[in-house]
């Protein structure tokens, strides 16, 4: 988040040599190799948010999709930037992130007949073990300590009024054109909210 803070803000940086070394940073390349694709997320909001600033839009909606690769971690930013579209009225990029993710969905049905309809039922089974360090995690851990029960409710609470508070402060602050600015901290807080923490 701090290198993206600077990144973001800092005019006298080269971008893509930054982001390059940010990326192929190899502790983030072998993570990234074992499996934790956080930063494929990551990377494809920061050239998502690049094409927007250079008002690329169709490739800006197309590189947002990279959320879905795990919207758990990017929900957050992603909503951020939906609401910053909306309020600059960049409605190419909405329309291109939208067409994009019904091709992506008709796409991965044809590729994987019933896939989709497997995902949707899933019945969201909790368990009592560990795996990530949330908000929702730890208000579950707080309430299955105290009562045996681990309930599903702060997996979909926890991220969904941490994005009614990012939707407060959006209509709050002064200067709603500033759209980098707000990245870093937003990815930290999405983080800390996260849904799938002790599911």
């Amino acid at each position: 988040c701090v290198c993206m803070w600077h990144l973001l803000t800092r005019r006298t940086v080269e971008l893509f040599p930054f982001a390059l070394s940010i990326f192929l940073f190899p502790p983030i390349v072998d993570v990234a190799y074992f499996g934790q694709l956080t930063i494929i997320v990551y990377l494809g909001i920061f050239l998502s948010v690049l094409a927007i600033t250079r008002k690329m839009d169709i490739l800006a909606g197309v590189l947002l999709l990279s959320v879905t690769i795990k919207p758990q971690n990017g929900y957050l930013l992603a909503a951020f930037i939906c609401f910053w579209l909306l309020y600059a009225k960049r409605w190419r990029v909405i329309i291109s992130a939208v067409v994009s993710f019904v091709a992506l969905i008709i796409a991965t049905d044809v590729a994987f007949p019933g896939i989709l309809r497997m995902w949707l039922s899933h019945d969201y089974q909790t368990s009592t073990y560990l795996h990530t360090a949330t908000l929702a995690g730890f208000i579950r851990s707080i309430i299955f300590s105290a009562s045996g029960d681990l309930p599903c409710w702060p997996v979909f609470v926890i991220p969904t009024l941490a994005i009614i508070a990012t939707a407060i402060c959006f209509c709050l602050a002064k200067s709603k054109t500033v759209l980098l600015g707000w990245l870093p901290p937003l990815a930290c807080i999405g983080v800390l909210a996260a849904p799938f923490g002790w599911t």
